[in-house]
């Protein structure tokens, strides 16, 4: 143990409690501090998503997500307890804590802010957190407006997304970016660092997904803005208590199966409105069958027929199949059925009428 406890050669490396380690990254390869009270690692020079604990049952110990005093350095990290971590060392190393740390950091009680990885957007990012630190100047980009050097930063990625919104988000030192469609990125206000993941912040003791309900106002704002003469509409039995908008292929088995259950959601006054989402892409197989039920005069006669296996006459015209599709992916859809709440959020894959319905219900 002392021989683990040595300094570190290097002063910018330290852990959560500022106990300098001796320690190589596995991911930066870089001499960092190892806490065997937090369980984990902090790196001060390049901030990035690290795994990091801290003791279970330690009152000593500070939760993992800490905030630099210098806004350009931000630690972010999964928010994990150990079960294993032994409460007499955590209690040991932990009481040099407060002296030790204060002049870096302020701590997550005053910041109740956590960041988390998440994988929804891989046509966007191939990795989990793209780091961009060398990519430009740092000192260039910081003297620009936060706006202007996250637009340059978010050009040079490719999106195929617009850039509706730039602001800033609920954590100091970090920007909520919202695309067209709904998904939303966070980037630092030098525009060096861009994440795709949840944030979330703990109201009332519990954790709100803050991320989660932009994207949903988002969703259900886009969506609220098709006019309805642009579906295929199946309406409510009596009073309209609901409705949920499906993204459909009419080649897709469960597409079938779910629209054997719509009568169903009908009676329980539930509004079903279908848009075109061929799966296999334009031009596909489902293309050609959705463009022709948008081009008949009867499209919800169409649509039964097509489900069906009937042929329907294949009739030409300008129809919204296309751009249907293209507000799928820009939303995260990526197969079918994909059914969207009242509220924007996003259900993908096939549920059983009952449960379509109470989630319906819930979302109005």
């Amino acid at each position: 143990m002392k021989q683990r406890l040595r300094a570190s050669a290097n002063p910018c490396h330290r852990t959560p409690c500022a106990m300098p380690l001796p320690h190589i990254c596995s991911i930066t390869a870089l001499t960092c501090g190892w806490c065997r009270c937090c369980w984990g690692t902090a790196i001060f020079r390049r901030p990035r998503f690290i795994p990091m604990w801290h003791g279970r049952g330690c009152r000593n110990c500070m939760p993992s997500i800490i905030h630099a005093v210098d806004s350009r350095r931000i630690l972010r990290s999964f928010l994990r307890r150990s079960e294993s971590a032994p409460r007499a060392l955590c209690g040991r190393l932990c009481r040099f804590r407060i002296s030790r740390l204060a002049p870096l950091f302020s701590t997550a009680a005053s910041l109740p802010v956590v960041i988390g990885v998440s994988m929804r957007l891989p046509q966007i990012f191939a990795a989990a957190a793209l780091l961009l630190a060398g990519t430009f100047s740092m000192s260039a980009l910081a003297d620009a407006a936060p706006d202007q050097a996250i637009r340059k930063t978010l050009d040079s990625l490719e999106l195929q997304l617009p850039v509706e919104s730039i602001s800033p988000s609920p954590l100091n030192g970090l920007y909520e970016v919202k695309l067209k469609g709904g998904r939303v990125l966070y980037a630092s206000a030098d525009g060096q660092f861009v994440v795709q993941g949840y944030l979330f912040q703990v109201q009332n003791g519990k954790p709100v997904n803050l991320t989660e309900k932009t994207e949903r106002l988002a969703i259900a704002k886009t969506i609220n803005a098709i006019p309805l003469s642009e579906m295929v509409i199946y309406p409510a039995v009596g009073e309209t208590k609901s409705h949920i908008t499906v993204f459909t292929d009419t080649t897709c088995p469960y597409c079938h199966k779910l629209h054997e259950e719509v009568g169903q959601l009908n009676k329980m006054g539930v509004e079903v409105r279908y848009m075109a989402f061929p799966r296999q892409g334009l031009g596909s197989p489902g293309d050609e069958q959705l463009q022709a039920v948008w081009c008949s005069k009867d499209r919800k006669s169409a649509m039964d027929r097509m489900v069906d296996g009937k042929d329907i006459k294949a009739a030409k015209c300008d129809n919204p199949v296309s751009k249907q599709y293209e507000l799928g992916q820009s939303i995260g859809v990526n197969g079918t059925p994909a059914i969207v709440l009242a509220d924007g959020q996003v259900i993908p894959g096939y549920q059983p009428a009952a449960q379509v319905a109470k989630l319906a219900m819930g979302a109005k």
